[in-house]
């Protein structure tokens, strides 16, 4: 075996690595376009709903790549454009970001180390620890090291890119992590007594937890930071807050009689289908802070997406105990 050749596993060449990568590739081309209905087409034009931001994409941006590809036909035109879309938005505008109370433009190195330690089940988390353990003891099998080196440079790459905003990034990671954990099943650590029922209790927390978390899953918080009624200090967004709770806002308002409230929401469904009867917050309400119930999106209370200058916009309500906390999501304040 060359010397090219000799971090590759036994039987594995070079060659065949390749084979298998752009089978892996084409395999992955041919899903997105199944996705996109196979759809053919330009990839810019004028004419679609979008047409400012791909205007400024497809004729703005300096990157003479992008300005060819936007004249071209090609499959599943849509996912091109939101690819340039992406870049453009994160490499040139930057994108709002929030991890442990800091605000910023362009994200934190550690967004995802922060991310997953507060977002993942601590059972799952303490097992991957012992995974690690039995690892380093010697106890290997040799494709483990590709599980590792391969989520340790998905990790570096996400935490290098100016885009830090949701967990949901990392699930690549997440997967390989989960599979490198997966060793506690088939290793030799079933012969050792203790290690078999640590392993085993921390499998039983880990479905108790699933459970507990019920129907919330999206704003979980582990106990690490108190569980998910502390998360909005945390990291706020796809991470806790994409509008899911109105229905849960609904109740809520029927329940105590609240006729109207001022809405602050951060997602896209439309309150008037849930019934909720509401004002939009304007920032000339809060200033104000007319009498009445107001209803807050985590997302907004944390003035996550407002300019530098105004991200004490909702100071006060941050100070202040909400009445109610809406799947942990919507936060319901009284003003007198």
């Amino acid at each position: 075996m060359g010397g090219k050749e000799q971090f590759l596993p036994e039987g594995v060449s070079i060659r065949r690595l390749a084979r298998s990568g752009g089978l892996f590739v084409l395999v992955a081309a041919l899903t997105i376009w199944a996705v996109y209905k196979f759809d053919v087409g330009r990839v810019y034009s004028g004419a679609e709903v979008d047409g400012r931001w791909c205007y400024r994409v497809f004729e703005e941006m300096p990157d003479p790549i992008a300005k060819q590809v936007g004249c071209l036909t090609l499959p599943a035109p849509g996912w091109i454009r939101g690819f340039f879309l992406q870049q453009y938005h994160t490499q040139r505008i930057g994108h709002p970001s929030f991890c442990w109370g800091q605000r910023g433009i362009g994200g934190f190195w550690y967004f995802y180390i922060v991310a997953y330690l507060v977002k993942t089940p601590l059972p799952q988390i303490l097992l991957l620890a012992i995974a690690l353990g039995l690892y380093i003891k010697g106890t290997r099998h040799p494709e483990e090291k590709y599980l590792l080196a391969s989520a340790g440079t998905l990790l570096v790459l996400g935490s290098l890119t100016p885009l830090t905003t949701s967990l949901r990034h990392l699930l690549p990671t997440l997967l390989l992590l989960i599979l490198f954990a997966g060793r506690l099943g088939c290793c030799n650590c079933w012969s050792n007594k203790r290690l078999r029922v640590l392993v085993s209790v921390l499998l039983v927390w880990h479905v108790l937890a699933a459970v507990m978390a019920y129907p919330h899953y999206l704003a979980y918080f582990n106990e690490l930071i108190g569980g998910s009624k502390n998360g909005y200090l945390y990291l706020v967004d796809s991470n806790l807050d994409w509008g899911q709770d109105l229905p849960g806002l609904k109740s809520f308002m029927d329940q105590n009689g609240i006729d109207q409230v001022y809405l602050d929401y951060h997602g896209t469904a439309s309150p008037d289908h849930y019934g909720i009867r509401h004002e939009r917050v304007a920032p000339e309400i809060l200033a104000q802070e007319p009498p009445g119930w107001y209803a807050i999106s985590a997302t907004n209370l944390q003035d996550v997406y407002q300019k530098e200058e105004r991200w004490d916009l909702h100071g006060r309500f941050r100070e202040r105990e909400p009445v109610a906390k809406i799947g942990y999501s919507i936060f319901v304040y009284e003003v007198r």
